[in-house]
């Protein structure tokens, strides 16, 4: 069968995100003849930083810069209110009265729509007319899958055939993960959505049970990482964190729960970011001023190959994360891959990846600072046996469901299969 892969990404190949893509990508390759990979969000000029597939083709969609475009989505967006697009209209009763929902739902339509156009600007340079089936993928269940909503419409409309899948992650999944309490359009989108695919189990029920009509419609597929052996361990206490230094990672909370050590152990314990971000200089300044007793680096971005070679060459004791949301954290997949125990607050689908008490200790969301020191020591003072046994069961955790040699072509299988064969 021939068939086209169309991939609307926020930024992947260009940005720093997405990293997990870089290795779903190539098994996406042996099932398409064609992908052309769309990113939605960055500012006119920015250039491919990841490497793809020979029969991939990468585009930057924006035609201006990304915070002007988006200054005009709000400021279109608030227009409508007086005159709702026909979209909004399908959330009215879970706007009602609040302006400020009314206003996310109009501005994120305009964005939807913006980049529809920006889109078709690059797909109208291509002939589609001899695949038999297009597949767009919206690697988000946000803005860019309702830019494909109506990119398959446009595509039926010439009587193409096209199907319409997409990912959730996090934000664009857990409504209680916003501010307001509210994501647009879930409902609009499933609806012409042929299939949606969460992250995490968790992640699964939350979608059905907040959209029960389309439950059919939504299932659950893991990422995953590839194997890179299993790190060494040594003496020190080495503590890694691996994330955006942004304010949902709640790196400033790990600071002060970290900092309640102080006098209460003798053995040398050492913390490693890996990231950066807007809050950067914040959290270092932080890290100054309350962890003086032990050692602190932050290496800053590291690409997913950096990662991976560094757990390969640097021996580390103990994975942290305390998001104040997540998905189902690659992060932690990865240091699992590695045979590296995890301490993680329990929110999203971590709790399928970090079993409490088996390869590490699942916090509270609000964990208190003594919670956090009963669970850190319980890791850092375990005899040897218990921690080679934590070390034991977070790779074989990883091996069974988080492999990306099995998950990947299994997920890549299903969405290139056609309608019958799916049936």
């Amino acid at each position: 069968m021939n068939n086209c892969l169309l991939l609307l990404t926020s930024c992947f190949p260009f940005g720093n995100g997405e990293s997990f893509l870089e290795s779903e990508i190539f098994f996406h390759s042996e099932n398409f003849n064609k992908i052309l990979i769309l990113a939605q969000e960055l500012s006119q000029g920015s250039l491919p930083v990841r490497t793809i597939p020979d029969n991939a083709e990468a585009f930057n969609i924006a035609t201006k810069n990304k915070k002007i475009a988006r200054f005009y989505d709000i400021l279109r967006g608030g227009l409508r209110i007086l005159h709702p697009s026909e979209a909004s209209k399908t959330d009215l009763e879970l706007i009602k009265k609040s302006f400020q929902k009314r206003i996310f739902c109009e501005y994120f339509e305009q964005r939807a729509q913006r980049q529809y156009k920006e889109n078709l600007r690059i797909l109208k340079k291509f002939d589609f007319s001899h695949y038999d089936e297009i597949v767009i993928y919206s690697y988000w269940f946000f803005a860019n899958c309702r830019s494909g909503v109506l990119l398959k419409k446009y595509f039926e409309n010439q009587g193409l055939k096209v199907k319409l899948v997409s990912r959730a992650h996090g934000y664009d999944l857990y409504e209680y993960a916003n501010s307001l309490n509210y994501l647009p359009l879930r409902g609009a989108m499933a609806q012409e959505v042929d299939k949606i695919y969460t992250c995490s189990s968790n992640g699964c029920r939350y979608l059905r049970n907040r959209i029960p009509e389309y439950k059919d419609k939504i299932e659950a597929s893991y990422l995953g990482t590839f194997d890179r052996g299993i790190t060494n361990y040594s003496e020190t206490f080495h503590v890694v964190t691996c994330s955006r230094t942004v304010r949902i990672k709640k790196l400033d909370r790990l600071i002060e729960a970290i900092a309640c050590l102080k006098n209460q152990t003798e053995k040398k314990v050492v913390w490693t970011h890996i990231g950066d971000g807007p809050l950067q200089k914040k959290i270092k300044k932080l890290s100054s001023k309350k962890l003086d007793f032990i050692d602190v680096e932050f290496l800053g971005y590291m690409n997913n190959a950096q990662v991976m070679e560094y757990y390969s060459t640097h021996p580390v004791s103990l994975f942290i994360n305390v998001s104040k949301s997540e998905g189902l954290p690659v992060s932690i997949m990865e240091a699992n891959s590695f045979g590296i125990p995890i301490l993680a607050t329990d929110v999203g689908g971590t709790g399928e990846i970090v079993v409490d008490g088996v390869n590490g200790f699942l916090l509270n969301s609000k964990f208190t600072n003594e919670e956090f020191i009963v669970k850190f020591f319980s890791i850092l003072n375990a005899d040897d046996e218990v921690y080679q046994r934590m070390r034991k069961n977070a790779r074989e955790i990883w091996e069974k469901n988080f492999d990306a040699e099995k998950n990947y072509p299994e997920f890549c299988k299903k969405i290139s299969e056609t309608e019958e064969v799916m049936a």
